[in-house]
């Protein structure tokens, strides 16, 4: 069962309004080096640093999350019991530099997914608490949509673009085959291991003919 604040529960037995703020976290890879790097973002009106609970350490951190536009929605999360694997998708901006910098510029295949939500207060929109951190996974897909091109109320005209990202939880990795462990760049994360250099091609080489003809 998931557990709340003292704070947060408070709030809601006082049955007050509250708005919900998302908070996504995606951790993809650089090409070239392997490095990992977060990107932030936030459905909130402005860039913000926000204390969240980092869940490998249990320590709070603070994050700097790019609000303004850059989610476009989020599905609910429903609770279930038992280990079927529910995915859950959420839209992002396909107009945001930063979208698009993060799954065109790096590598965001089965990309570690933080995701916490915080209420705000009615009066103030200030977080009633800390961010819980409702769900970790993967990004498992991501798809591209354009709409058509609208010219009515626009001065520019406009399209509306945005990528649907699939999320698949943690343990939705007991039940698939880790074929990223035979690639040279998950080898070099192992102090340069390179054994795996040419895997990509060695499978199309010609037949090598040993011993006398």
């Amino acid at each position: 069962m998931k557990v709340y604040s003292t704070a947060t529960t408070n709030y809601r037995e006082a049955l007050r309004d509250f708005w919900p703020v998302h908070l996504l976290s995606f951790r993809v890879r650089d090409r070239e080096t392997s490095a990992h790097v977060w990107y932030h973002f936030s459905t909130r009106d402005d860039d913000e640093e926000i204390a969240v609970v980092d869940p490998d350490t249990g320590n709070t951190v603070l994050r700097s999350y790019r609000g303004g536009g850059h989610i476009v929605s989020v599905d609910p999360i429903v609770r279930y019991e038992g280990v079927s694997i529910r995915n859950v998708s959420v839209r992002m901006s396909a107009v945001s530099d930063a979208v698009r910098e993060m799954l065109y510029g790096y590598d965001a295949r089965d990309a570690h997914v933080e995701w916490h939500i915080g209420e705000t207060e009615e009066g103030t929109g200030l977080l009633v608490d800390t961010p819980n951190l409702e769900f970790e996974g993967l990004i498992d897909e991501a798809n591209r949509a354009d709409s058509a091109l609208s010219i009515w109320a626009q001065s520019p005209p406009v399209s509306d673009s945005d990528f649907t990202l699939s999320l698949a939880p943690w343990h939705s990795v007991l039940q698939r085959a880790n074929a990223a462990k035979r690639t040279l760049a998950v080898g070099q994360e192992r102090g340069g291991d390179g054994i795996y250099r040419y895997a990509d091609a060695a499978h199309r080489w010609n037949d090598l003919t040993w011993g006398k003809v």
